[in-house]
C-alpha cells in the first residue's frame, strides 16, 4: 500500500470505540433530545398563551422536518467531515440531537393520540 491509500482509509470513527465519553454522547444524545423537544413542544408550543402555539397537524410536521435535519447530518458527518474529528463527531452527535427533539415531539403527540383513541 502506498502513503496515499493509507491515507485514504484514515476516518475520524475508526477510534471511536476507544473514547468512552464520546460513546455515551452519542448514545445519550438522542434521549436528550427527546427530552429537549418534549419539554419545548409542552412548554412552549403547546401552551395557549405562548405566542408559539401550533396545532397538532404543526407539531408533526415539525417533527418529520427535525427527522430529516437530523438524518442529513448524521449522513454529512460521515461524507463531508470524514477526515475530521472535531467537526465529524459534532455533526454526527448535533444531527443525533435534532433528530431526538424530533422523537420528542411525536412522543408527547403520540400520547395525545392513544388517549383521544
Amino acid at each position: 500500500m502506498t502513503s496515499h491509500e493509507d491515507e485514504d482509509d484514515v476516518v475520524w470513527w475508526n477510534n471511536f470505540a476507544s473514547h468512552q465519553i464520546h460513546q455515551g454522547l452519542f448514545v445519550g444524545a438522542v434521549s436528550a433530545g427527546a427530552l429537549l423537544g418534549s419539554n419545548l413542544v409542552l412548554f412552549v408550543l403547546s401552551s395557549p398563551s405562548s405566542t408559539w402555539h401550533v396545532g397538532r397537524r404543526m407539531e408533526l410536521r415539525l417533527a418529520a422536518v427535525l427527522y430529516i435535519l437530523g438524518t442529513i447530518l448524521n449522513v454529512v458527518a460521515g461524507s463531508i467531515f470524514r477526515r475530521c474529528v472535531v467537526h465529524g463527531w459534532t455533526v454526527l452527535v448535533l444531527g443525533r440531537l435534532v433528530f431526538g427533539i424530533g422523537v420528542g415531539f411525536v412522543m408527547r403527540e403520540s400520547i395525545e393520540l392513544v388517549v383521544l383513541l
